[in-house]
């Protein structure tokens, strides 16, 4: 079978460019002017980051919610199978290790009623233990710590 030349069936064997290939600016800049736009409205100045105190004391609110909500879950489950209701105490410490979680997010955020929640938290369960007769755990301890570092930097609350 005879076959045609390339050059009348229109294949080519550089691709198909008929021209050479523009170089682009590897910069990416273009050679008409940009037009920038200016506002009048002024800019709101962006949120200054909370104090590396309002920093830890948060990391550490987180810490202790997560600890006393494991210590909840882990307790709690064996004393509903055992008795198929959840002791006071236990139910407390679960309520509170929620809201210590909260008053983390918010103490993150700069809100004073993260700070109002933390204390209010560390009384609660502060008055519970002493007045169960129970041990104070880690995660009171480290409420403590926090509820601290919380009071130094109370200006900075909003």
């Amino acid at each position: 079978m005879a076959r045609r030349p390339l050059q009348k069936e229109g294949l080519y064997l550089d691709g198909g460019r008929r021209t050479t290939q523009l170089m682009r600016d590897s910069l990416g800049s273009s050679p008409e002017p940009e037009l920038h736009v200016t506002t009048s409205e002024p800019q709101a100045a962006p949120a200054s980051k909370p104090s590396s105190k309002l920093l830890i004391a948060s990391t550490l609110a987180w810490l202790a919610g997560l600890l006393g909500f494991l210590v909840f879950v882990a307790v709690g489950i064996p004393q509903l199978g055992l008795h198929g209701r959840l002791p006071l105490l236990i139910l407390l410490d679960g309520i509170l290790a929620i809201a210590l979680c909260v008053a983390g997010y918010l103490l993150r955020k700069r809100r004073r009623t993260g700070g109002i929640l933390a204390a209010s938290v560390f009384g609660l369960s502060g008055i519970s233990h002493l007045l169960t007769h129970t041990l104070m755990t880690v995660g009171f301890g480290i409420t403590v710590i926090a509820l601290l570092l919380v009071v130094s930097a109370w200006k900075e609350l909003e």
